[in-house]
């Protein structure tokens, strides 16, 4: 299970952690997860969101990438990563190379659009 925490913090439930932006989460521990309480106010409050994730290939020549740079990965592969990063700094970076490079309007929007929901993230009380 791909786990999206929007939360800036670490969070332990039943001993498993959970950190911010995109966790992934085994079978077995989500099982766990999905039977506590906590974690599905968790849910319900949008506070965590599960993703889905990206279909493999039916082509079995096609490899999945293994790049971590978001210009060499297909809009529907870099999209989650940018909504998994919480650091601006980061993200402009991203920006930056991506303008560089073939400037896709979808990663782009991405870029601002995780920018601006970090910048608008409360601080927990």
């Amino acid at each position: 299970m791909l786990l999206r925490r929007n939360k800036t913090n670490i969070l332990r439930i039943e001993g498993i952690i959970i950190g911010a932006g995109l966790n992934d989460i085994s079978e077995e521990k989500a099982e766990i997860l999905k039977k506590n309480p906590v974690f599905q106010s968790l849910l319900d409050n949008g506070v965590h969101q599960i993703v889905e994730k990206p279909a493999l290939s039916k082509n079995p020549e096609e490899k999945p990438s293994k790049t971590s740079d978001i210009t060499e990965m297909k809009v529907s592969d870099a999209v989650p990563v940018i909504q998994g990063i919480l650091s601006i700094q980061q993200l402009e970076d991203m920006k930056n190379r991506e303008m560089a490079a073939s400037a896709r309007k979808t990663v782009l929007s991405a870029i601002d659009d995780q920018i601006a929901d970090i910048k608008n993230i409360p601080d927990d009380e």
